[in-house]
């Protein structure tokens, strides 16, 4: 058992761990010949709200990081408990010191420096803008990527697709859009694209997000245009039967097995990425057969293609592969 230092910061109460220190402990748990190869290392962090019980507001905004070596390994370096958000950025600011110095002077371990990288800041949305002092992603000038303002339909969205402003880290950083900025943010201090180093969220976007509502357009139809973009509840029982037919093919590496449609609303992200990149392809052979739903189909290939690329890097023949699966599906 230690002793450490509870500070107030942020509105909450405040616990910074040293982060050189907590590096060494980490890489010591690896093999020696590991970190005796070992000349340059990968970190990435991730800020997170966590609620702690269902009864209560009380919940923790840590700031974690890992380190880009098999396998994985996350630890926190900043954690914060309150019965709310933290109020402000001031809860970062030793964290950004410590990584901006690790990242300027290498790391000492074994009585060697070992040169430190920060890959990137992964965030959910509404953490990232919290993180980032920029608006909500539901605000008129809340794109990450672009400076168009966005248009309400429904929900907002960026419509544009051609002739505007891509948002970059120069203007990020001179607030060369003022409607996007809240204020600033410590995280400028450190040197890394604040455009492109902190990337969209992929889990809520492509998963629970284009994956998840193509999903219920099939099986439940789209507001406004009747059962035009329906599948018949005969063939959603087709493929729910394929699905649980597959059951027994999952390997023990994937968290989940796959559902019915039935249960749709309680899928969980790792279950609609499964579908969207390996399931989703077989079972909904012969089933997609409406030409508004076939209108919708280059969305699920263009979002299987990213997901493909991001494992394998390997353009060419991932775009093959999309091409062969279209002429499956029809």
């Amino acid at each position: 058992m230690r002793a450490v230092d509870i500070q107030n910061k942020s509105g909450m109460q405040y616990i910074h761990l040293s982060f050189s220190e907590e590096i060494e402990k980490v890489l010591k748990r690896y093999p020696c010949e590991v970190t005796s190869r070992i000349h340059s290392l990968e970190i990435s962090l991730n800020v997170d709200g966590l609620p702690l019980f269902k009864s209560s507001s009380l919940s923790m905004w840590p700031v974690l990081c890992s380190i880009h070596l098999e396998p994985v390994i996350v630890f926190p370096v900043t954690l914060t408990l309150g019965s709310q958000r933290p109020l402000d950025l001031t809860f970062l600011e030793d964290a950004v010191t410590e990584i901006k110095q690790l990242l300027e002077s290498g790391l000492t371990f074994d009585g060697r420096i070992i040169e430190v990288k920060l890959s990137c800041i992964v965030c959910d949305a509404p953490a990232k803008a919290m993180v980032k002092n920029t608006k909500s992603f539901s605000a008129y000038y809340g794109c990450d990527r672009c400076e168009q303002k966005g248009f309400w339909e429904g929900r907002m969205t960026y419509q544009e697709v051609d002739g505007f402003e891509v948002r970059t880290d120069h203007s990020f950083r001179a607030q060369t859009q003022p409607e996007h900025h809240k204020g600033r943010t410590p995280l400028t201090e450190l040197p890394i694209d604040m455009a492109g180093q902190i990337p969209i969220d992929y889990m809520h976007q492509a998963c629970l997000g284009v994956m998840k509502k193509l999903l219920t357009i099939w099986t439940r139809g789209e507001k406004g245009r009747s059962r035009q973009t329906m599948i018949s509840i005969g063939q959603v029982d087709v493929v729910s039967a394929r699905l649980i037919d597959l059951q027994q093919c999952i390997p023990s590496c994937f968290a989940r097995k796959p559902r019915s449609l039935r249960h749709l609303e309680r899928w969980k992200a790792t279950e609609l990425r499964q579908f969207l990149v390996y399931t989703g392809k077989l079972v909904l052979s012969g089933s997609l057969g409406s030409p508004l739903v076939l209108q919708q189909l280059p969305c699920l290939m263009c979002e299987s293609s990213i997901c493909l690329i991001e494992l394998k890097r390997d353009v060419f023949k991932y775009c093959l592969y999309e091409r062969i699966t279209i002429m499956y599906l029809l």
